[in-house]
């Protein structure tokens, strides 16, 4: 139980918040309507695009995992205080979290993807977890490379909700 706060702090909660509503707001203020006075049908049923959107939270709640995973050793010299990993979770308990959080949102887009026939979607949120891994491994010390990942990726649960 004493665990928990520092693994919603972990995994931003807020930020995942933000974006399950986000593209809530997208689907259901924006799409939905210029949907039905065009009289084109939604791809997902609300509870297919419940789990779509859960399974992006998932996939950005490893993505800030494994984030914070690559940055232990400069985040102790700037914000020591603030330190989760190592300090309270274990970095294997992270990196466990990490690739159950993964898994589960790539299950859940394959899942989908499987029942909707747009197995593509499974695909893209592999993609999404594997472009985390790298951005935190690499591309965020990569001045142009890193921006051009990282604002794909935040524009990514948008375009989704859109599309879908």
């Amino acid at each position: 139980m004493q665990l928990i706060y520092p693994i919603l702090k972990l995994v931003r909660y807020p930020n995942l918040l933000f974006i399950f509503v986000t593209q809530y707001l997208i689907q259901y203020c924006v799409i939905r309507p210029v949907f039905q006075k065009l009289g084109i049908s939604l791809t997902l049923s609300n509870g297919w695009f419940f789990l779509l959107a859960l399974s992006l939270v998932f996939i950005a709640a490893a993505g800030y995992i494994i984030n914070d995973c690559f940055d232990v050793k400069i985040d102790r010299v700037n914000k020591p205080d603030r330190v989760i990993i190592d300090r309270i979770i274990s970095r294997r308990w992270a990196i466990s979290l990490y690739t159950a959080f993964n898994l589960t949102g790539v299950i859940l887009g394959f899942l989908i993807g499987w029942k909707e026939g747009y197995l593509f979607l499974g695909f893209t949120q592999l993609l999404c977890a594997g472009s985390l891994w790298f951005y935190s491994r690499a591309y965020k010390r990569q001045l142009l490379i890193g921006n051009i990942v990282v604002s794909v990726l935040t524009a990514l649960p948008v375009l989704i909700a859109g599309f879908f």
